[in-house]
């Protein structure tokens, strides 16, 4: 009987590398791009801070997502705002950012809102995000919110 490893060994060593992210810097964002190459994901924010509004697209993709981690520690960051084609928001995409007053949302953004600053899903079942430096003295959640 025949040894396979010479095959398998073979095999390994010139197959194709698995297909990784693609990602690139276009100031003041690091980007991902998705699946498809038509649209990307915000993966972390290089600015100097202020009042951030994220736009629509970013050399040429459609803006979908905002990465976790993206706003990890911006601690310059005032307020952000976001536009109408940003569909998915990972968990801790704004963590720690001590700073940030706001987060905004465009009206005609389908997939979530923001009231008085703070950070929910379309149909206010989730709360997203408060901002930790909201002038808010203390918050009540509204009815309908089942998780956070």
């Amino acid at each position: 009987m025949r040894s396979v490893w010479p095959f398998l060994l073979s095999v390994l060593l010139f197959a194709p590398p698995a297909s990784q992210a693609q990602e690139f810097y276009s100031a003041p964002y690091y980007c991902t791009i998705n699946p498809g190459n038509t649209t990307v994901t915000i993966s972390s924010y290089g600015g100097s801070g202020g009042a951030v509004v994220i736009p629509e697209t970013i050399s040429g993709y459609l803006v979908t997502g905002i990465g976790e981690d993206a706003f990890y520690f911006a601690e310059n960051v005032t307020s952000v705002t976001i536009p109408s084609g940003v569909t998915n928001i990972s968990d801790g995409a704004f963590l720690n950012s001590t700073n940030i007053a706001a987060i905004n949302v465009a009206t005609n953004n389908p997939a979530y809102m923001s009231l008085a600053g703070v950070l929910f899903n379309k149909t206010q079942t989730r709360l997203v995000a408060f901002s930790e430096a909201n002038a808010a003295s203390s918050y009540t959640i509204p009815d309908g919110v089942v998780s956070m």
